[in-house]
């Protein structure tokens, strides 16, 4: 019923003449060998509020199909699914973030698996004797691959068996403990990935694989902060893999096409970014920064969040700054000297008003340089 919270430990472990279960969304956790040897079940639906599904939960169900593990879900435990040969579709929610040893060890109906983006550990056997398998689909960021023992995909002829993998991704994992040992590693093409821009005309972006820039979109990293500014360069027509950007552009929609071109790293930028949303720990003496918009002012703003997380979201970007560097907001200086705060002009009736391309007010100019003189640019 609707008001239960969670099936205790073999809770129905045997009943070998159960052909179905409906668990409902109020359910938050499945005991250890909860189905253990329920070998008559060929229908499973997992409500949408488990998190957890414990070790050996429907070990020998070997007339399950298919099972589909939502997106609530964290963690599989181990030998969840083991010796289920029947079991021939697998979906794993896209929250899980471990895969317990032997999980889905001899389910060898299985012909094709994927692993969500979110998985951050799988055990030792996990797919343990998945002879079956043709194809396993890897979603895993290049950023956050892990080794896997070797075990892992025992007995799977990996071969025969393509692992595809995120597009910029091919070479880490053919580099990557038990990963390597694919012989056939491809790079899945991803769909052009859109990203709109707000009515405040900027934007950030990260991604793991090359792109074009489209056109009408300006690119740019930060080369470097100083005072209050932070002083950003062109990317021109090709942005980098793992490369956090500030983008620049009508507000609108664009599309960053995947390219298989040769395109040239960006090697200083202070720029970070993440693939995923993700919760990263500050650093100690560290402050995070993320674009945004205050007082008519775009800029860098810190966004320390209490109990010592940033959250970043997919594929945006963010300035982490060590304390020294600190500053409430970093305004973007642009190459050809101009910033996003120089709003206003004060000084008296008929006298120039001076800006250096920091920004700072200066009485005259004694130097050759760039500088802002009554609102216009000039070289000097």
């Amino acid at each position: 019923p609707a008001n239960v919270t969670s099936i205790g430990n073999y809770a129905f472990s045997g009943c070998d003449g159960l052909t179905s279960i409906e668990i409902p969304n109020s359910v938050t956790s499945i005991g250890e060998s909860a189905f253990y040897y329920c070998d008559g079940l060929t229908s499973v639906v997992i409500g949408n509020s488990v998190t957890s599904i414990g070790g050996s939960a429907f070990a020998y169900c070997d007339g399950l199909t298919s099972i589909e593990i939502p997106n609530s879900v964290t963690s599989i435990g181990d030998d969840a699914f083991y010796y289920c040969d029947g079991l021939t579709s697998v979906v794993i929610g896209n929250s899980v973030t471990s895969i317990g040893g032997s999980a889905f060890a001899y389910c060898d109906g299985l012909t094709s698996i994927e692993i969500p983006n979110s998985v951050t550990s799988i055990g030792d056997r996990a797919f343990y004797y998945c002879d079956g398998l043709t194809s396993v689909t890897s979603l895993i960021p290049a950023e956050y691959l892990f080794a896997i023992a070797s075990n892992v995909f025992y007995n799977v002829d990996k071969n025969s068996c393509t692992l595809y993998v995120p597009a910029g991704a091919k070479e880490t994992y053919a580099a990557t403990e038990g990963w390597s040992e694919f012989a056939n590693i491809v790079e899945i093409v991803p769909d052009a990935f859109e990203l709109t821009v707000s009515a405040a005309g900027y934007a950030t972006l990260y991604l793991s694989y090359d792109v074009e820039r489209p056109k009408g979109v300006k690119a740019y990293y930060i080369s470097s902060v100083q005072g209050d500014y932070a002083t950003l360069e062109p990317v021109w027509d090709y942005i980098p893999a793992k490369t956090g950007v500030i983008l620049q552009a009508k507000p609108g929609t664009y599309s960053f096409e995947y390219t298989t071109d040769e395109v040239e790293p960006v090697t200083d930028n202070l720029l970070c970014g993440t693939p995923t949303d993700k919760e990263i720990p500050v650093a100690a003496n560290t402050d995070y920064y993320a674009l945004g918009r205050a007082d008519g002012i775009v800029g860098l703003y810190r966004a320390n969040t209490p109990g010592g997380i940033y959250f970043n979201n997919a594929n945006k970007a963010y300035l982490p700054l060590t304390v020294a560097e600190q500053s409430a907001r970093f305004t973007l200086l642009f190459p050809d000297g101009t910033t996003t705060d120089v709003n206003e002009m004060f000084g008296t009736e008929g006298e120039d008003v001076i800006y250096d391309i920091y920004g700072n007010r200066i009485e005259e100019i004694t130097e050759h340089g760039v500088y802002i003189i009554n609102g216009k640019k000039v070289i000097r």
